[in-house]
């Protein structure tokens, strides 16, 4: 059943992975699969080797995991739209995935965007965006600020304009963007 870190979690293992592929994406069904470890509590993720591109493959852990799957797929269009994709790269939204008997909840797969991410930096940055101050982005800056970093936290409702001064002022900042439930 993979790496199970709930007692009511779903099953996410390959072999779901696997039907999931075969079911709604068979052009990377007989690809290689790699669990990505420490992808958190919400959802697992496993890396979809494939041809021309790598997809990675978000399966939420429990029922409430699935919200977030929603508002990703309502989310990564429209940020690839605005201004704020000429600065971070941003995933390309492969697939939405539905229910099925092999997984009982929403799923998605997205492009695979190479890359380090915050908790493997060897160095730490002088300066770091967050844009969501919902609850996680206040404790990422609260530990960020604690070890020295230049953080500087921005409310995030879905209307980018409000990041441009943030981000254009500040062109060496690194960009952590967060997804609070409200969106």
């Amino acid at each position: 059943m993979g790496d199970r870190i709930h007692d009511d979690e779903v099953d996410t293992s390959e072999a779901t992975v696997r039907a999931l592929l075969c079911d709604q994406l068979p052009a990377w069904a007989d690809a290689p699969v790699t669990r990505l470890g420490g992808t958190g509590t919400t959802n697992a993720l496993w890396r979809v080797h494939g041809d021309p591109t790598d997809i990675v493959v978000r399966l939420p852990r429990m029922a409430g995991g699935a919200g977030g799957i929603d508002t990703e797929v309502a989310l990564l269009p429209h940020l690839a739209s605005t201004p704020l994709a000429d600065m971070i790269r941003v995933p390309r939204l492969i697939h939405s995935g539905s229910p099925s008997t092999a997984y009982p909840l929403r799923w998605m797969a997205a492009q695979w965007l190479a890359g380090d991410d915050l908790w493997s930096l060897r160095d730490r940055p002088a300066t770091m965006a967050i844009v969501g101050a919902g609850a996680i982005g206040c404790e990422l800056s609260q530990a960020l600020a604690r070890l020295g970093v230049r953080v500087c936290v921005r409310c995030s409702p879905p209307h980018p304009p409000l990041w441009w001064t943030l981000i254009t002022s500040r062109r060496s900042t690194r960009i952590l963007v967060t997804m609070p439930e409200t969106w």
